[in-house]
């Protein structure tokens, strides 16, 4: 046997006292263990303890149970609230292709006609043309932190904040 089969076996252990293991696992691991005296041997020491951890149960009041709803329900509401609205996201894209489409072809033979007067090396001028078609999502990225730093101060000074949606 190896240390994978060895492995695969206490985990499926654990499993099994969970109720939680496959019939084609439960096979696997008792066949295992029909060969395997140092896993067998293991599973006999084990069992006291996860049967009594089986047999563990702890109450939970009603109230710990509705504040914890209420916080993961809140906690998903503020993360919800604090990303930017999908129309920002879709126009700022949308916007960044359209830019990127229409000055392509004469910003390329602009940078191509400086760089040759000037005798600069291509990648120059091929590099500053792709620092050109990075302005918009440098742009975006900008606007979209301002606009999340905008909630989070508004958050926490309690005013109530107008997202980009809510506008007009």
């Amino acid at each position: 046997m190896n240390f994978k089969s060895h492995h695969r076996a206490e985990e499926l252990l654990l499993s099994e006292t969970a109720g939680e293991i496959t019939r084609a696992e439960s096979e696997w691991l008792h066949q295992h263990l029909d060969n395997c005296p140092a896993c067998k041997d293991r599973s006999r020491q084990w069992q006291p303890v996860l049967q009594s951890l089986k047999a563990f149960q702890v109450q939970v009041s009603p109230e710990l149970i509705r504040s914890t709803k209420q916080a993961v329900h809140n906690r998903a509401q503020e993360l919800q609230d604090s990303r930017p609205g999908d129309l920002l996201f879709w126009s700022a894209a949308a916007s960044s292709w359209i830019w990127i489409l229409w000055s392509a072809s004469w910003l390329w033979s602009i940078l191509d006609r400086l760089g040759n007067s000037l005798r600069l090396p291509a990648w120059t001028w091929q590099m500053a043309f792709g620092f050109w078609w990075l302005l918009p999502a440098v742009a975006v990225a900008v606007v979209l932190s301002l606009h999340r730093e905008q909630q989070r101060s508004a958050a926490e000074s309690g005013i109530p904040f107008q997202s980009f949606q809510e506008e007009g």
